[in-house]
């Protein structure tokens, strides 16, 4: 449980970094529009909430005396083809474009965490990124690139 508690502060403090990092961004929205930071703001928020959450929930279990969760074994192998795949995204996004990078990194996302069903994955992977497109761009007037 104690190891619960520490996660439960570096969320929070992750949290509240976040969010004055947040609030350094120059650009405000006009009333007509939604500004730059309000994204980030609201991740930042639900950063903090999620913290204090996981810190609520481990005191009610310590009070109730319930037996301390065993932790599951990290699948190194899956966590290396991720962060290997987001290198590889963070590289290529701003030079290909976000919209080729992106369904790439969601179909391969898909791919490492299990998921053999093509046709579907496929829709997903170029769908998904298209409406979040589409959503900034024309809705937003958030440049993706």
């Amino acid at each position: 449980m104690k190891n619960d508690f520490r996660v439960a502060i570096f969320i929070i403090v992750l949290g509240v970094l976040y969010l004055l990092g947040a609030n350094m961004i120059n650009q405000a929205g006009s009333s007509a529009t939604v500004g730059p930071r309000a994204f980030p703001i609201g991740i930042g928020i639900l950063m903090v909430l999620s913290g204090v959450w996981l810190a609520i929930s481990t005191r009610n279990k310590q009070q109730a005396g319930l037996p301390q969760d065993e932790l599951e074994v990290v699948d190194w192998r899956t966590f290396g083809m991720s962060a290997a795949l987001l290198f590889f995204y963070a590289i290529a996004q701003p030079i290909i474009g976000f919209l080729i990078v992106t369904p790439l990194l969601v179909y391969g996302q898909i791919w490492i965490f299990g998921s053999r069903h093509y046709k579907r994955d496929i829709a997903v992977s170029i769908l998904l990124p298209l409406l979040v497109y589409i959503a900034f761009n024309y809705a937003l007037r958030i440049k993706l690139g």
